[in-house]
């Protein structure tokens, strides 16, 4: 599966990786801050590119697309806890954030099975015409 990320030539970030880490470096968590804050490589741009998108790469769902909002939020408040040299509130907003990633890669597995299930019911309907006059009349029955 290519991610959003990479159908436009971003590389991907591993974001699983990063939240599930035990220390973060301000460094760690500036790289963070300026991923999270664009569509292409957020947490919802690290998913799959066959999940419809607007022009500038955020989901079209409403749903997708707030959970993308709070894990912004999530990781922008761990990066200002950093600042205040506040160890455990930055612990406590990974976890906030990883939560949160976990509901986008949720959400995002049922859009896609939706997808999935909408393309193969497309193909059956235009596919299929019956030929007997016995799946003819099951047609119309």
């Amino acid at each position: 599966m290519k991610t959003y990320a990479e159908s436009i030539g971003q590389k991907p970030f591993n974001w699983l990786e990063f939240l599930r880490r035990n220390y973060w470096t301000a460094l760690d968590l500036h790289e963070a801050l300026l991923l999270s804050e664009v569509w292409p490589t957020c947490a919802c741009g690290n998913q799959c590119a066959s999940l419809p998108r607007t022009n500038v790469g955020a989901p079209m769902d409403d749903e997708l697309a707030e959970l993308g909002a709070r894990f912004y939020t999530e990781i922008s408040r761990a990066w200002r806890h950093y600042a205040e040299a506040d160890a455990d509130d930055v612990r406590g907003c990974m976890k906030w954030a990883l939560d949160t990633f976990q509901k986008i890669e949720e959400r995002s597995a049922q859009l896609l099975a939706e997808i999935e299930v909408d393309a193969l019911l497309e193909i059956a309907s235009d596919s299929w015409l019956p030929e007997t006059e016995a799946e003819k009349e099951l047609v119309l029955t």
